[in-house]
């Protein structure tokens, strides 16, 4: 309750930007979407806006027009939501499907007993073997990649 009056006192002061940090983190899922339904509706005018940091990536979903990523004080990526997901693609594979060749354009690699799954570059995907499987990814799994690769876990 007192998270939805602090918002309450925020919106209510008519601001132009709003500059959240983990505004969500600690809440329940009920409180969690009501708080995301109340910012959709306070940008929905177009009139104002949210700067929102935030580690549950699945909020991104949600809400983010634009995801500026920023890993250890560096800049990764600044793009829209729809144009991170269109230049991403989600592959998984059998371990046969892992050669030399595929592992220089795959970000992310999470590799298994049964296979992998990374994430490719939508223009890098030709470089990848017929078996593999290419899917959609949903942002958090494009982040989580991209984290796993900066970190050198792949």
């Amino acid at each position: 309750m007192r998270v939805k009056l602090m918002f309450a006192i925020a919106l209510a002061r008519d601001t132009k930007v709003l500059i959240l940090d983990e505004a969500t983190n600690g809440l329940d899922p009920v409180v969690r979407q009501e708080i995301l339904e109340i910012l959709q509706e306070y940008i929905s005018d177009g009139e104002h806006s949210v700067l929102f940091s935030t580690h549950i990536l699945s909020d991104l979903e949600q809400i983010a027009d634009y995801i500026f990523f920023i890993n250890n004080g560096k800049k990764i990526f600044c793009e829209t939501k729809e144009e991170l997901q269109e230049n991403w693609m989600l592959v998984k594979g059998g371990p046969e499907d892992l050669d030399v060749r595929s592992r220089k354009c795959l970000v992310g690699i999470k590799e298994s007993s049964v296979g992998f799954e990374a994430i490719v570059r939508c223009d890098d995907a030709a470089c990848l073997p017929q078996g593999c499987l290419l899917e959609k990814p949903l942002i958090d799994q494009i982040i989580v990649h991209m984290i796993q690769n900066l970190e050198g876990r792949s």
